[in-house]
């Protein structure tokens, strides 16, 4: 009985994908520009001070939409917005803009995987200069933060395309700030005192997604969509006809 309801999703899945397959492309085309997304997974500031040795803990965050064009020889330029939040535990700056670059890729465009190396200057228009100074019972924050005007970002990264038109994206930056710098005194609450320091460089690794366009659909990527329908149809069948067996016996 199993054994007939797989084989009856297989032959439906079958007769679908026939007919889906005359309206599809059957090669790539030349990718001419595209939108990339990334969230931070990881961004932690880089800190010329820490006498206590404090963790600064996993509240800093960032993100990046950007557009790319692609140009001759495997180059492409890119363009688009960042924002970055950078924490220090119990005091944080952020810092947002404009970022502009360029990536060199290594390998043939038809290769799945692109690894390349990247270049970019963010313009960062949120505050230049923030302080704070607050004082609650036995709590008090002291801080100084000078944000850059002009960053550098070199980075590394790849691109894994899953179909002709969809990757997903690895990329990891250090961000170098000019004429930057935070210094932060904190007394907490029934704790004892410290101090950080930094220059206005972090690190930044980004995880994300790109479309390029034209956006395509080939006849590899409607095969991978199908099989992949299939094999959790098959998985899912089976895991109910397993529990029904023990159920009876």
């Amino acid at each position: 009985m199993s054994k007939m309801i797989l084989c009856r999703k297989h032959i439906l899945c079958f007769l679908v994908l026939m007919m889906f397959i005359p309206c599809m492309k059957a090669q790539d085309v030349d990718r001419k520009w595209a939108l990339n997304y990334t969230g931070g997974a990881w961004v932690k500031p880089v800190l010329t001070s820490n006498p206590s040795g404090l963790s600064l803990g996993n509240g800093s965050s960032a993100l990046r939409l950007i557009g790319e064009y692609y140009l001759p020889e495997k180059w492409n330029i890119q363009a688009g917005y960042f924002r970055t939040d950078l924490s220090y535990g119990d005091a944080g700056r952020t810092m947002e803009g404009l970022q502009l670059g360029l990536k060199k890729y290594f390998v043939n465009p038809d290769i799945i995987v692109q690894p390349y190396l990247s270049g970019a200057g963010q313009v960062n228009w949120s505050r230049h200069i923030e302080y704070t100074n607050f004082e609650y019972m036995d709590y008090s924050r002291w801080q100084q933060t000078k944000n850059p005007r002009i960053s550098f970002v070199p980075g590394i990264g790849f691109e894994l395309f899953l179909f002709s038109s969809v990757a997903f994206v690895a990329e990891y930056n250090f961000n170098i700030a000019l004429n930057s710098q935070t210094a932060i005194e904190l007394k907490p609450e029934g704790g004892s005192p410290y101090t950080l320091k930094d220059k206005g460089m972090y690190h930044n690794l980004q995880l994300g997604v790109k479309f390029t366009f034209p956006f395509i659909f080939t006849r590899d990527d409607v095969l991978s969509v199908f099989t992949l329908i299939m094999d959790l149809f098959s998985d899912s069948l089976e895991r109910r006809y397993e529990e029904k067996n023990h159920i009876y016996y």
